[in-house]
C-alpha cells in the first residue's frame, strides 16, 4: 500500500502550488506567445491569459459563502486553506485539491481527476467526487463520497462516510473531462493507516449529500440536473431482507447502454456494488464455472476492454430489471460469489 505522502509543511504546500503556475507559463512559451500576448516575431498578436493564483483558491475565509461556477476552474489544481464557519463550493472539475486547516466548514468539490488531500480539518462536512481521497489529522468530519479508488485515512478520528448522491447540471460532462465514471465508486472500502476503534464509521443511511450542505440556496445547477447527471447510489452490504439478487455484466460493446439503464434501474431497486474494469482470462473462467455461461462465448464478448458490473438487489422480484438488462446484451448471473472478485478490480488505480 502506498504511503500517504501528504504531511508537508505549509511552505512545501506553497512551493508545490508555485510549480503549477510555472507550468502554466511554460505552456505559454510552448505556444511561442510572449507575456504581452505577441509572438516573438511580432507578426501575430494574441491575448495570453495567465492563470491568477487567487482564482484557484479559497484562503483565510471566515463566516462567508464562496462559489466557483462550472467552467471557472476547468481542470486546474485548487487549494482551500485556513477557512472557518464558511460554505465553500467548487462546481467544476479540477486536477487536484488540497483542503488544509479548516474548521466548521461545508465544502463541495466537483470531480477531481487526481487526489483530494484533506488535512488537519475539524468539524467539517465535505461532499466530493475524486479519484483518490486521503485524509490526515482530521477530526469529526462527515464526508459524502464518490471515490474511484480506495479512500484512505491516517491519524484521523470520528470520520463518517456515505455514498455521494447529488446530481447537478453538467456533472456527467465534468466526470468525463476528469476521466472518471459513475460506476467506479469504492466509497465504503476504507483503508486506515493508523487503525483503532472510533477512527471512522458510516453515515446513517438516511444521510444524503444535500443534507451535509449548510446553505445550498441559489445554486441553480442543483435544480437543472439532467437525467444523465444522476449518480448511482450503492450500499455497503446486502440486507437480509433483500432476497432477490443478480449481477448484471455488460460487455465493453454495450458500455454506452449501461449508464442510462443503471440510472433508471436505481429507482426501482438497490445497487450493492458497481464497477467498471477489465477482466482477466482467469476471471472469465471463474464466472463461467459459477454461472454456467459458455466460456468461449464469454471470452469473445468480454475481452478486450472494460466491462461494467452492476449488483442489484431487492426485497421483491427483479424480473423486469433483469429482462431489460438482457435485452441490452448484459450477462446475468444470480450467484453473488461470481461478482465478489469483480467488485474491487482497479481499486488501486491500476485499471484492472
Amino acid at each position: 500500500t502506498p504511503k500517504m505522502g501528504c504531511c508537508s509543511s505549509k511552505q512545501n504546500r506553497e512551493n508545490k502550488y508555485r510549480v503549477s503556475l510555472q507550468g502554466a507559463e511554460m505552456h505559454l512559451e510552448e505556444q511561442n506567445v510572449a507575456p504581452g500576448g505577441r509572438t516573438e516575431s511580432g507578426t501575430f498578436e494574441q491575448t495570453a491569459v495567465r492563470p491568477d493564483p487567487k482564482d484557484y483558491m479559497f484562503v483565510n475565509i471566515t463566516n462567508d459563502k464562496k462559489v466557483k461556477e462550472p467552467g471557472s476552474i476547468n481542470g486546474q489544481a485548487f487549494m482551500i486553506d485556513n477557512c472557518e464557519d464558511s460554505q465553500l463550493y467548487v462546481f467544476d472539475h479540477t486536477a487536484q485539491v488540497t483542503v488544509d486547516d479548516c474548521t466548521n466548514c461545508c465544502i463541495f468539490l466537483g470531480p477531481v481527476s487526481g487526489s483530494t488531500f484533506i488535512r488537519d480539518c475539524k468539524n467539517c462536512k465535505i461532499v466530493c467526487l475524486t479519484r483518490q481521497l486521503r485524509t490526515r489529522g482530521c477530526h469529526n468530519c462527515e464526508i459524502s463520497l464518490h471515490c474511484s479508488t480506495q479512500p484512505s485515512i491516517e491519524s484521523s478520528s470520528e470520520i463518517s462516510l456515505g455514498c455521494y448522491d447529488l446530481p447537478y447540471k453538467g456533472l456527467k460532462d465534468q466526470l468525463d473531462a476528469a476521466q472518471m465514471s459513475f460506476f467506479q465508486n469504492h466509497w465504503s472500502y476504507v483503508y486506515d493507516f493508523t487503525p483503532k476503534p472510533g477512527n471512522w464509521s458510516f453515515l446513517p443511511e438516511e444521510a444524503t449529500s444535500l443534507s451535509l450542505l449548510r446553505d445550498s440556496d441559489g445554486l441553480r445547477w442543483l435544480s437543472e440536473a439532467r437525467n444523465e447527471d444522476v449518480p448511482l447510489v450503492t450500499l455497503r452490504d446486502r440486507k437480509a431482507s433483500f432476497e432477490a439478487y443478480a449481477w448484471l455484466l455488460f460487455p465493453p460493446s454495450q458500455a454506452k447502454e449501461a449508464l442510462p439503464f443503471a440510472q433508471d434501474a436505481n429507482k426501482e431497486c438497490k445497487f450493492l456494488f458497481t464497477n467498471m474494469a477489465e477482466l482477466s482470462a482467469e476471471h472469465i473462467t471463474s464466472i463461467s464455472e459459477v454461472s454456467g455461461w459458455n466460456q468461449d462465448k464469454l471470452t469473445k464478448a468480454l475481452l478486450p476492454g472494460k466491462c461494467i458490473g452492476i449488483e442489484v438487489c431487492s426485497d421483491s422480484p427483479l424480473d423486469g430489471v433483469i429482462s431489460t438488462a438482457e435485452g441490452l446484451g448484459a450477462f446475468v448471473v444470480r450467484d453473488e460469489e461470481a461478482a465478489t472478485s469483480f467488485r474491487h478490480l482497479g481499486i488501486s488505480g491500476s485499471g484492472r
